[in-house]
């Protein structure tokens, strides 16, 4: 982002536009650190990005970078998505206790 100006999620977003990817797609990237700043919808492509995202980051961090990070408030609040953000977690675990 210091470099550049603008981050991954931006970046990503102005590729997928050039490439020609549905807009739905692209605002899904776009907003995917913020999903509901963008939209209310709480099964928006950018909030499975949200929580992917999160839940990637704590398994596998990415140097330099806190290792252990939390969704956002806003996501979090929707009554179901903090027992299915949860799961997820369980599920990652499992898998990577497997491995």
């Amino acid at each position: 982002n210091r470099i550049l100006g603008a981050g991954h999620a931006e970046i990503g977003a102005y590729l997928l536009a050039l490439w020609g990817f549905d807009d739905t797609i692209v605002q899904g990237i776009l907003h995917h650190h913020k999903p509901f700043e963008f939209e209310n919808n709480s099964h928006s492509l950018s909030s499975v990005i949200h929580a992917a995202d999160n839940i990637s980051r704590n398994y596998f961090p990415i140097e330099n970078e806190l290792k252990f990070t939390l969704p956002d408030d806003k996501f979090m609040e929707k009554g179901e998505h903090q027992a299915i953000y949860d799961d997820w977690n369980k599920l990652c675990q499992e898998k990577l206790d497997a491995i």
